[in-house]
């Protein structure tokens, strides 16, 4: 499952999100599109597994949890900080496209200590 997340999720992500954050690109852009497209692919089959359970693998958080959270929250921050772009590319709101997926991000962030682990800079902006 964390190598599944590495291969398709962070790889998706990178042609997604980098023109998006890093270069001003839109949803114009072939790379962004083709990682919106492997990322939806990605967050459906998530959505899946959190059909049988809370987290990715079982009851309790695992790694794969903890290597799929970040990828999941990145593109959050997407439609956070993009929200006509993300919406183009049918990701936001992200809470209706995906209620799986924000309800594991929802208890993800209400675990002890969450708060430390979010970037500073993003409290800001």
């Amino acid at each position: 499952m964390v190598c599944e997340c590495e291969d398709y999720c962070r790889k998706g992500n990178s042609a997604l999100l980098g023109p998006i954050f890093f270069r001003g690109q839109n949803e114009t852009n072939e790379d962004v599109r083709n990682g919106a497209t492997t990322v939806h692919a990605e967050f459906k089959r998530l959505e899946g597994l959190l059909e049988r359970s809370p987290f990715l693998c079982a009851e309790r958080m695992t790694a794969a949890d903890c290597v799929c959270f970040p990828e999941v929250r990145l593109v959050i921050r997407a439609t956070e900080r993009f929200p006509e772009i993300m919406q183009r590319l049918e990701f936001h709101p992200f809470d209706i496209k995906y209620p799986r997926l924000s309800a594991w991000v929802v208890r993800i962030e209400a675990l002890p200590g969450y708060e430390k682990t979010y970037p500073p800079h993003w409290k800001s902006s």
